[in-house]
Protein backbone atom coordinates (compact mmCIF):
# COMPACT_ATOMS: atom_id res chain seq x y z
CA UNK A 1 0.00 0.00 0.00
CA UNK A 2 1.21 3.28 -0.66
CA UNK A 3 2.75 5.95 2.44
CA UNK A 4 0.57 8.98 3.32
CA UNK A 5 3.25 10.79 1.29
CA UNK A 6 2.95 9.47 -1.86
CA UNK A 7 -1.06 8.94 -2.25
CA UNK A 8 -0.87 13.24 -1.40
CA UNK A 9 1.92 13.42 -3.97
CA UNK A 10 -0.44 11.29 -6.27
CA UNK A 11 -3.31 14.04 -5.38
CA UNK A 12 -0.96 16.95 -6.71
CA UNK A 13 0.22 15.30 -9.02
CA UNK A 14 -3.01 14.43 -10.84
CA UNK A 15 -4.01 18.13 -10.09
CA UNK A 16 -1.29 19.39 -11.72
CA UNK A 17 -1.52 17.24 -14.55
CA UNK A 18 -5.25 17.11 -15.58
CA UNK A 19 -5.19 20.00 -17.57
CA UNK A 20 -2.07 18.85 -20.33
CA UNK A 21 -2.76 18.36 -23.67
CA UNK A 22 -1.75 15.93 -26.52
CA UNK A 23 -0.03 17.87 -29.32
CA UNK A 24 -1.98 16.01 -31.61
CA UNK A 25 -5.07 17.45 -29.92
CA UNK A 26 -6.22 19.45 -33.00
CA UNK A 27 -6.44 17.10 -35.35
CA UNK A 28 -8.27 13.73 -33.04
CA UNK A 29 -11.96 13.90 -33.12
CA UNK A 30 -12.15 16.27 -35.67
CA UNK A 31 -15.55 14.91 -36.83
CA UNK A 32 -17.25 15.58 -33.75
CA UNK A 33 -18.00 19.32 -31.61
CA UNK A 34 -15.79 20.39 -28.96
CA UNK A 35 -17.11 20.14 -25.48
CA UNK A 36 -17.37 23.56 -23.89
CA UNK A 37 -18.35 23.47 -20.60
CA UNK A 38 -17.36 22.32 -16.76
CA UNK A 39 -16.91 19.12 -15.45
CA UNK A 40 -16.15 18.64 -11.71
CA UNK A 41 -13.93 15.87 -10.81
CA UNK A 42 -13.54 14.24 -7.63
CA UNK A 43 -9.68 12.94 -6.77
CA UNK A 44 -9.99 10.19 -3.82
CA UNK A 45 -6.61 8.77 -2.23
CA UNK A 46 -6.20 6.88 0.78
CA UNK A 47 -5.65 10.02 2.74
CA UNK A 48 -7.96 12.62 1.42
CA UNK A 49 -10.67 13.72 -0.93
CA UNK A 50 -11.14 17.03 -3.02
CA UNK A 51 -12.50 18.49 -5.92
CA UNK A 52 -11.16 20.23 -8.91
CA UNK A 53 -13.77 22.23 -11.41
CA UNK A 54 -12.26 21.74 -14.77
CA UNK A 55 -13.32 24.09 -17.61
CA UNK A 56 -12.75 23.59 -21.54
CA UNK A 57 -12.87 26.31 -24.33
CA UNK A 58 -11.80 26.09 -27.80
CA UNK A 59 -9.01 23.46 -27.19
CA UNK A 60 -8.51 25.61 -23.66
CA UNK A 61 -8.09 24.44 -20.63
CA UNK A 62 -8.49 25.69 -16.79
CA UNK A 63 -7.95 23.60 -13.54
CA UNK A 64 -9.30 25.02 -9.92
CA UNK A 65 -9.31 23.59 -7.16
CA UNK A 66 -13.17 24.06 -5.90
CA UNK A 67 -12.00 24.45 -1.77
CA UNK A 68 -10.44 27.61 -2.12
CA UNK A 69 -8.50 26.55 1.31
CA UNK A 70 -6.65 23.81 -0.64
CA UNK A 71 -4.20 26.54 -2.20
CA UNK A 72 -3.67 24.96 -5.08
CA UNK A 73 -2.68 26.35 -8.42
CA UNK A 74 -5.08 27.30 -11.30
CA UNK A 75 -3.72 25.96 -14.11
CA UNK A 76 -4.44 27.18 -18.09
CA UNK A 77 -3.21 25.47 -21.03
CA UNK A 78 -3.76 26.48 -24.47
CA UNK A 79 -2.76 24.59 -27.04
CA UNK A 80 -2.83 26.83 -30.13
CA UNK A 81 -0.36 28.84 -28.51
CA UNK A 82 1.55 25.91 -27.44
CA UNK A 83 1.92 27.36 -23.35
CA UNK A 84 0.99 26.23 -20.20
CA UNK A 85 0.19 28.79 -17.33
CA UNK A 86 0.31 27.55 -13.77
CA UNK A 87 -1.25 30.41 -11.90
CA UNK A 88 -0.53 31.52 -7.97
CA UNK A 89 -3.51 33.84 -7.25
CA UNK A 90 -2.31 34.62 -3.72
CA UNK A 91 0.43 36.29 -4.79
CA UNK A 92 -0.48 37.14 -7.76
CA UNK A 93 2.12 35.37 -9.45
CA UNK A 94 2.30 32.96 -12.71
CA UNK A 95 4.85 30.29 -14.23
CA UNK A 96 4.80 30.30 -18.29
CA UNK A 97 5.75 26.31 -19.67
CA UNK A 98 5.94 24.67 -23.03
CA UNK A 99 2.69 22.25 -23.24
CA UNK A 100 4.92 19.32 -24.40
CA UNK A 101 6.84 19.45 -20.80
CA UNK A 102 6.45 15.98 -19.46
CA UNK A 103 5.96 14.73 -22.57
CA UNK A 104 9.51 12.23 -22.27
CA UNK A 105 9.79 12.12 -18.49
CA UNK A 106 10.86 8.41 -17.38
CA UNK A 107 9.01 6.05 -15.61
CA UNK A 108 9.46 3.50 -12.72
CA UNK A 109 6.73 1.63 -12.88
CA UNK A 110 5.87 1.39 -16.69
CA UNK A 111 2.78 0.06 -18.60
CA UNK A 112 2.82 -3.37 -20.13
CA UNK A 113 -0.61 -2.72 -21.87
CA UNK A 114 -3.86 -0.95 -22.68
CA UNK A 115 -6.40 -3.50 -23.20
CA UNK A 116 -9.95 -2.47 -23.75
CA UNK A 117 -12.46 -4.92 -22.20
CA UNK A 118 -16.24 -5.87 -23.71
CA UNK A 119 -17.46 -3.86 -20.42
CA UNK A 120 -19.52 -0.76 -20.87
CA UNK A 121 -21.09 1.65 -18.22
CA UNK A 122 -23.30 4.87 -18.44
CA UNK A 123 -21.39 7.57 -16.48
CA UNK A 124 -23.27 11.08 -16.11
CA UNK A 125 -25.40 9.88 -18.75
CA UNK A 126 -22.22 9.29 -21.21
CA UNK A 127 -21.37 5.57 -22.31
CA UNK A 128 -17.81 4.48 -21.15
CA UNK A 129 -16.01 1.92 -22.33
CA UNK A 130 -13.91 -0.16 -19.68
CA UNK A 131 -9.52 -0.40 -20.03
CA UNK A 132 -7.16 -1.76 -17.68
CA UNK A 133 -3.45 -1.30 -17.30
CA UNK A 134 -1.39 -3.87 -15.81
CA UNK A 135 1.74 -1.96 -14.64
CA UNK A 136 4.86 -3.32 -12.34
CA UNK A 137 2.90 -1.60 -9.58
CA UNK A 138 -0.77 -2.89 -10.12
CA UNK A 139 -3.64 -2.24 -11.99
CA UNK A 140 -5.03 0.89 -13.74
CA UNK A 141 -8.87 0.49 -14.23
CA UNK A 142 -10.12 3.51 -16.70
CA UNK A 143 -14.16 4.23 -17.75
CA UNK A 144 -13.87 6.74 -21.10
CA UNK A 145 -15.95 8.02 -23.24
CA UNK A 146 -16.02 9.15 -26.95
CA UNK A 147 -18.99 11.57 -26.10
CA UNK A 148 -17.19 14.61 -24.97
CA UNK A 149 -14.20 15.10 -27.81
CA UNK A 150 -10.65 14.81 -27.11
CA UNK A 151 -10.90 17.84 -24.22
CA UNK A 152 -7.44 16.63 -23.05
CA UNK A 153 -5.49 14.63 -21.08
CA UNK A 154 -4.06 13.03 -17.69
CA UNK A 155 -0.57 13.66 -18.20
CA UNK A 156 1.06 13.80 -14.64
CA UNK A 157 2.78 16.96 -12.92
CA UNK A 158 4.23 19.28 -14.84
CA UNK A 159 6.49 20.25 -11.24
CA UNK A 160 7.12 16.91 -9.76
CA UNK A 161 6.71 13.96 -12.17
CA UNK A 162 5.26 10.73 -10.68
CA UNK A 163 6.93 7.63 -10.36
CA UNK A 164 4.11 5.59 -11.48
CA UNK A 165 3.59 7.81 -14.84
CA UNK A 166 2.98 5.86 -17.98
CA UNK A 167 1.53 6.50 -21.87
CA UNK A 168 -1.89 5.26 -21.78
CA UNK A 169 -3.20 8.53 -21.70
CA UNK A 170 -1.92 9.30 -25.09
CA UNK A 171 -3.15 6.00 -26.00
CA UNK A 172 -6.77 6.53 -25.22
CA UNK A 173 -6.78 10.12 -26.67
CA UNK A 174 -5.40 8.41 -29.77
CA UNK A 175 -8.96 7.07 -30.32
CA UNK A 176 -10.70 9.52 -29.49
CA UNK A 177 -11.78 8.82 -25.76
CA UNK A 178 -11.86 10.91 -22.38
CA UNK A 179 -11.68 9.61 -19.20
CA UNK A 180 -14.51 10.07 -16.77
CA UNK A 181 -12.96 7.11 -14.02
CA UNK A 182 -9.60 6.32 -13.17
CA UNK A 183 -8.86 3.66 -10.83
CA UNK A 184 -5.73 2.59 -9.79
CA UNK A 185 -4.83 0.02 -7.33
CA UNK A 186 -1.88 -2.02 -6.17
CA UNK A 187 -0.66 -4.80 -6.25
CA UNK A 188 -3.10 -6.61 -3.97
CA UNK A 189 -6.05 -5.72 -5.77
CA UNK A 190 -6.74 -2.83 -3.17
CA UNK A 191 -7.36 0.72 -4.34
CA UNK A 192 -4.91 3.22 -3.89
CA UNK A 193 -6.63 6.48 -5.80
CA UNK A 194 -9.69 7.64 -7.50
CA UNK A 195 -10.29 10.33 -10.08
CA UNK A 196 -13.69 10.85 -11.11
CA UNK A 197 -16.08 12.77 -12.85
CA UNK A 198 -19.59 13.90 -10.80
CA UNK A 199 -20.90 16.26 -12.69
CA UNK A 200 -20.59 17.50 -16.36
CA UNK A 201 -22.58 20.75 -17.35
CA UNK A 202 -22.66 22.43 -21.17
CA UNK A 203 -22.13 25.93 -20.85
CA UNK A 204 -20.65 29.09 -22.59
CA UNK A 205 -17.59 29.92 -20.79
CA UNK A 206 -15.70 33.54 -21.14
CA UNK A 207 -13.10 34.28 -22.71
CA UNK A 208 -11.18 35.86 -19.70
CA UNK A 209 -10.91 32.71 -17.64
CA UNK A 210 -7.95 31.63 -19.81
CA UNK A 211 -5.97 34.77 -19.57
CA UNK A 212 -3.42 35.38 -17.20
CA UNK A 213 -4.59 38.71 -15.34
CA UNK A 214 -2.42 41.50 -16.28
CA UNK A 215 -1.66 42.39 -12.83
CA UNK A 216 0.16 38.73 -12.56
CA UNK A 217 3.85 38.57 -11.94
CA UNK A 218 5.84 35.77 -14.12
CA UNK A 219 8.19 33.89 -11.96
CA UNK A 220 10.45 30.90 -12.53
CA UNK A 221 8.51 27.17 -11.85
CA UNK A 222 11.35 26.83 -8.69
CA UNK A 223 8.81 29.28 -7.24
CA UNK A 224 5.62 27.08 -7.62
CA UNK A 225 8.13 23.79 -6.67
CA UNK A 226 8.73 25.09 -3.09
CA UNK A 227 5.44 26.20 -2.57
CA UNK A 228 4.51 22.23 -3.30
CA UNK A 229 7.39 21.14 -1.41
CA UNK A 230 6.42 23.05 1.47
CA UNK A 231 2.97 22.10 1.34
CA UNK A 232 3.60 18.50 1.47
CA UNK A 233 5.95 18.68 4.05
CA UNK A 234 3.42 20.21 6.28
CA UNK A 235 0.84 17.19 5.23
CA UNK A 236 3.54 14.39 6.22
Amino acid sequence: MKSPTTSARLTLSIALGIAFLSPCLAQIGASQPAFEGKIVFKVQTIVQVQFYDFLVRDQRIRVDAVDPEEEMPTIIVDHAFKKIFILLPRNEQYVELPDDIGATSGTHHAATGLQRTDQREKIKGYTCDQFVVKTEGGEVEIWATKGLGTAGTFRTSATDPLPGESRWQDEILSEGYFPLLTIEKDSDGDEQARFEAVSIEKESLLESLFRVPTSYEKVDISVLRSRMGSKRGRNQ
